[in-house]
């Protein structure tokens, strides 16, 4: 969870950095930055590489705790140090394959330029020319006023959702394996609950992403391809993304009780617990792991 905190500080704050514009116009779905830091790269970092990172990292989380319930002979993958490199190398590499797909696939060509120029001006009193935006032109108009498939946008979103159902597939897989798990095992009643509510919990932080940032991004790509004609209410995607980094961790806390009480703990200012006080919120969640990893492994 320190991971997700630390990520959701950085993807927050290249928002007001970047201050991305998302932008539909008939086939084409554009993105790009307008804030101090602007250019072709800075867009992808925004729209390509922490949207992939961010997702990347959810499926691992899942990982994480799918080894720790259902396969606790491999969970020296995430505890063993020397592990790390090759964990971050995995979790780097698919943030870079998007960033690949999408720079090589869904750059600014001189067709989307010109598709989106008339567009641009009038909206944003703006010169394509002088843009540096990402993202895909699915058609192009023909002769006849016939569609002309643009192929590399096809072939970068065949790329992208390769990623995109490979990730969501391992999370629904590892959620369905640990339900399963924590329902026939036999650990302890104040272990499983605990187990059920870091469950619960990560659940959450899946649920609350795919409706702030997945869903809204999937409907303005979509709008795309389909010529929908929502113009400047795709950008309404970045504002919707920033409520999820702050409501994330409220989610969390609502979500298992043992926070909650060490929250209520700090705010009522009662910071020290005597020795005699035997509440879970004071043991590390890394024991908490290891006794439940001891406790499974005995079924």
């Amino acid at each position: 969870m320190i991971t997700f905190a630390l990520f959701d500080i950085v993807y927050s704050s290249s928002h007001p950095l970047s201050n991305p514009i998302m932008f539909t116009h008939r086939h084409a779905f554009i993105v790009f930055a307008s804030g101090p830091l602007t250019g072709h790269w800075i867009s992808l970092g925004y729209c390509a590489l922490f949207f992939a990172l961010s997702l990347t990292l959810l499926a691992g989380h899942f990982l994480y705790r799918y080894l720790l319930i259902c396969k606790n002979n491999w969970m020296f993958i995430f505890n063993k140090l020397q592990f790390l490199p090759f964990l971050i190398v995995v979790w780097l590499s698919t943030g870079f394959a998007w960033v690949a797909f999408v720079h090589f696939g869904m750059t600014d060509f001189k067709e989307t330029r010109d598709y989106t120029r008339v567009a641009l001006r009038r909206e944003f009193d703006m010169d394509a020319d002088k843009v540096q935006m990402v993202g895909p032109l699915f058609f192009l108009d023909g002769p006849t006023n016939n569609l002309i498939i643009f192929w590399p946008a096809w072939f970068a979103m065949a790329g992208c959702f390769s990623i995109l159902g490979s990730t969501f597939g391992m999370i629904l897989f590892c959620s369905f394996e640990i339900h399963s798990k924590l329902k026939s095992c036999t650990m302890s009643e104040k272990s499983k609950r605990l187990q059920y509510e870091l469950f619960k919990a990560l659940i959450v932080q899946a649920v609350i992403p795919a409706i702030f940032e997945y869903t809204p991004c999937l409907v303005a790509f979509s709008s795309a391809l389909f010529g929908i004609p929502l113009g400047r209410w795709t950008n309404i995607c970045p504002t919707l993304l920033t409520f999820y980094t702050w409501l994330d961790p409220i989610c969390i806390i609502l979500c298992v009780k043992d926070y909650r009480m060490a929250i209520g703990k700090l705010l009522s200012g009662q910071t020290k617990i005597s020795s005699h006080q035997e509440t879970s919120y004071s043991i590390p969640r890394s024991r908490v792991d290891s006794y439940a990893k001891k406790e499974i492994s005995k079924d």
